[in-house]
C-alpha cells in the first residue's frame, strides 16, 4: 500500500475547490452575518461527555475517539457543530433573551452518511436560541434557501415536517413509551407492515393512526386531510396552521409535508425541515427545533412568548409554572400575550404570573366605560399635559388638563369628566405601587397596583404593560369599569 494513499471517503482540497469553498464560506458568513449572527469557532476535539450531550445515537456511532495523553480521558473529533454552539451559548455566553450564532468548518465522519458522502464534510450552520416563536422558524429556514440561491442553486424542494403530530398520537396511548423505537423505526421506512404487527400491543386507534401517517405526504393538501382524520387531537389542528405558514413563506420552489419523518425525533421538540435539489443523494439542508438543548447542559433557558407563540408553547411554560386554565382563561391570556407581544419583543416565562393576574382577576369581561384615545405630553421647564377622550354608556367625553406628572395630568383630566362634567364622585387614590418581574431587564413589563377608595369601600385594580403610565391607565380604566357598574347598580335601586 502507497504510503500516500488517503483513508477511504477522505480526500485533499485541491487550490480550484479551495477556492470555490472560500469563496461560499464568505459568501455565507456575509449573508447571516447581515442578519445578526455572530460567528463562533468551537473546537475540533472535545471531550466526548460534553461533545455527545443531547445527541443521538446515530451521532455517537459517526464520532472518532481518540485519548487525550495530557489527562487520559476520552476525547471525541467533532461530527457536527450543532452541540457545540449549544453548549458555548448555554455555559459562556448565557445571554437572556434571543441568541444567534453562525458557523463554518470542518467536521469529520467515523464511517460516510452514505457509500459517496466524504468523511470530511464542510459544515456551515446558523442557530437562534431563546425564541419560541413560528417567526424564528420562518427566519432560519429562509435563510438557509437564500443563502442556497446566493450559491447559484436552483429548483429547491423543502421537505417539512412537525414531531408534535406523533407525539401527539403516542401521548394518548401508555403502551407506545414501551415500543417507541419500534414505531419510530417503522414510521422513517414507512413500513405498515412493521406497524401491524403492533396491533394487541398498542390501542386500535393508535395502530391505525400511525399507519394512515405513512400514508399522508406531499403537497398542502396534506395539511387538510390531516387536520380532518386527526381531528381526535386538539393540538395537530394547530401545529399544521404554523407549518402551512412556514411552508407558504419559506421561498423554496416545491414544498412538501411529510409527518412520518421522525429522523431526530429524540430531540426535535417541533418543526423539522429538510431541502434537497436535483442530482443530490442526500439533503444539503436539514434542521429543526430543539428546545431542550440548552436544558441538557444544564441551563434550563426562557424562551421569549410573543403573538406566534401559540397556545401548546403558552400552556407549556404555565405548566411549568405550576399554573392550569381552562380553555376559556387560556383563551384570554393567548390573546393579552398576543396584544403585548405587538409592543415589546420579549415576553418570557417570568411575565405569566403577572399576566395571568392581570387578565383573569381584574378583568373587564363588559367594559361600559371605554378609552378612546388619549396623549400625554411631557417637556423639560413645563407641567405634563394629558388630553383624553372617553366613552361612558355609549357617550363620548373629552378633556384635559396639567398635573405634577404624566399619570396625575391623566387622572386630573378624568376628574374633570367626572366631577365637573356629570356631577359626580371620583374615587380617592390611597395607594400606588409599581413591581416587575424579577430578573433585572430594563425591557420587563410593570405591573401597576393602585388602591381607591369610593364610598367607604377600599378596592385594588393593576395593570400590566411595558410602559409605566400606560400600566397604571389600565388600572384606573378597570377601576371606571367597576364603580360605573355600582353606579347602574344604585340608579336601579
Amino acid at each position: 500500500m502507497s504510503v500516500w494513499l488517503l483513508p477511504e471517503n477522505i480526500a485533499d482540497m485541491l487550490p480550484r475547490e479551495a477556492r470555490a469553498i472560500e469563496h461560499l464560506r464568505s459568501s455565507f458568513l456575509k449573508l447571516v452575518t447581515s442578519h445578526g449572527f455572530e460567528v463562533v469557532r468551537p473546537p475540533l476535539v472535545e471531550y466526548v461527555d460534553s461533545l455527545l450531550t443531547g445527541t443521538g445515537g446515530d451521532l455517537d456511532l459517526r464520532t472518532f475517539k481518540i485519548v487525550d495523553q495530557v489527562t487520559g480521558k476520552t476525547m471525541g473529533i467533532r461530527a457536527d457543530m450543532t452541540p457545540q454552539v449549544a453548549r458555548i451559548d448555554a455555559h459562556i455566553l448565557n445571554r437572556s433573551g434571543v441568541s444567534r450564532l453562525c458557523y463554518v468548518g470542518s467536521v469529520l465522519h467515523a464511517r460516510p452518511l452514505h457509500p459517496l458522502a466524504s468523511r470530511q464534510p464542510y459544515l456551515a450552520g446558523v442557530e437562534m436560541f431563546g425564541s419560541s416563536s413560528v417567526e424564528s422558524e420562518r427566519e432560519v429556514i429562509c435563510l438557509g434557501i437564500e443563502s442556497l440561491r446566493q450559491f447559484g442553486l436552483e429548483n429547491i424542494f423543502l421537505d417539512l415536517g412537525h414531531t408534535g403530530v406523533v407525539k401527539a398520537i403516542l401521548d394518548s396511548d401508555p403502551a407506545s413509551a414501551e415500543v417507541q423505537e419500534q414505531i419510530l423505526f417503522a414510521l422513517s421506512h414507512k413500513d405498515r407492515s412493521a406497524l401491524e404487527e403492533l396491533r394487541g400491543v398498542l390501542k386500535e386507534k393508535t395502530v391505525n393512526d400511525l399507519v394512515r401517517l405513512t400514508m399522508l405526504f406531499g403537497s398542502e393538501d396534506v395539511l387538510n386531510q390531516v387536520i380532518e382524520e386527526f381531528s381526535d387531537y386538539p393540538e395537530i389542528p394547530e401545529i399544521l396552521e404554523r407549518v402551512r405558514r412556514l411552508g407558504r413563506e419559506s421561498g423554496a420552489d416545491i414544498v412538501s409535508y411529510d409527518f412520518a419523518d421522525v429522523a431526530g425525533y429524540n430531540y426535535h421538540t417541533g418543526v423539522t425541515f429538510s431541502v434537497n435539489i436535483p442530482g443530490r443523494y442526500q439533503p444539503i439542508l436539514r434542521g429543526g427545533r430543539y428546545d431542550d438543548i440548552g436544558e441538557r447542559f444544564g441551563r434550563k433557558r426562557e424562551y421569549a412568548l410573543g403573538k406566534n407563540s401559540g397556545k401548546a408553547n403558552i400552556r407549556k411554560n404555565l405548566e411549568d409554572l405550576g399554573l392550569t386554565l381552562d380553555e376559556d382563561s387560556m383563551r384570554k391570556v393567548t390573546e393579552r400575550i398576543i396584544e403585548l407581544g405587538d409592543k415589546k419583543e420579549l415576553v418570557t416565562q417570568e411575565d405569566l404570573p403577572y399576566i395571568v393576574s392581570d387578565v383573569l382577576k381584574h378583568g373587564v369581561m363588559n367594559e361600559k366605560v371605554k378609552l378612546k384615545t388619549y396623549i400625554v405630553n411631557l417637556a423639560y421647564g413645563l407641567k405634563p399635559m394629558a388630553t383624553l377622550k372617553i366613552e361612558i354608556n355609549g357617550q363620548e367625553f373629552e378633556e384635559s388638563s396639567s398635573g405634577d406628572g404624566q399619570y396625575d395630568a391623566f387622572v386630573r383630566a378624568l376628574r374633570k369628566i367626572y366631577k365637573v362634567t356629570l356631577g359626580r364622585k371620583f374615587p380617592m387614590l390611597t395607594n400606588y405601587a409599581v413591581t416587575i418581574p424579577p430578573g433585572g431587564r430594563t425591557d420587563a413589563f410593570v405591573q401597576t397596583v393602585i388602591t381607591w377608595s369610593y364610598d367607604g369601600t377600599v378596592f385594588r385594580t393593576r395593570g400590566l404593560d411595558a410602559d409605566q403610565t400606560e400600566a397604571a391607565i389600565k388600572a384606573t380604566m378597570k377601576m371606571l369599569n367597576i364603580i360605573e357598574d355600582d353606579y347602574e347598580l344604585k340608579k336601579s335601586e
